[in-house]
């Protein structure tokens, strides 16, 4: 995850190491796609790289980031694994925390995905479930 804290240097590495992880990965996904085993469309980031990352940059490491259908940069550039996220696209599950197609859940982080509906009572209801407790670092 991209900071705002160090040299002036050690913020641009970090955002320029966030901003080509998220580029390979998505051009990644690129080669991968035309084999038709993904189990869901895929709505690239490509070109957003830089507004993930300073985005991420700016938030703390418990901040809810919700963002849309082009969130992998967003989950990337806020430290999310690759190995889980690259699974769902394939229907597969490597790690509980990350649900199906709709959501992405970690502990510091949820992607909302889709409709507008979704957005809203997830924004509602995420802080709620957090309070109760359900939310919790590894």
């Amino acid at each position: 995850m991209p900071t705002t804290k160090g040299t002036e240097e050690e913020r641009k590495i970090a955002l320029y190491t966030s901003m080509l992880r998220i580029r390979l990965f998505e051009e990644r996904i690129v080669e991968l796609y035309p084999a038709q085993e993904m189990k869901c469309p895929v709505h690239l980031c490509i070109g957003q790289e830089a507004i993930a990352s300073g985005v991420a940059a700016n938030l703390k490491r418990d901040d809810y980031l919700f963002s849309n259908h082009r969130g992998h940069g967003h989950y990337l550039a806020k430290g999310g694994a690759m190995r889980p996220l690259m699974a769902e696209f394939y229907g597969r599950e490597v790690d509980e925390r990350i649900s199906t197609l709709t959501s992405m859940i970690q502990p510091t982080l949820t992607l909302a995905v889709g409709l507008m509906v979704g957005f809203i009572a997830l924004s509602i209801i995420m802080p709620m479930y957090d309070l109760m407790g359900a939310i919790r670092e590894p």
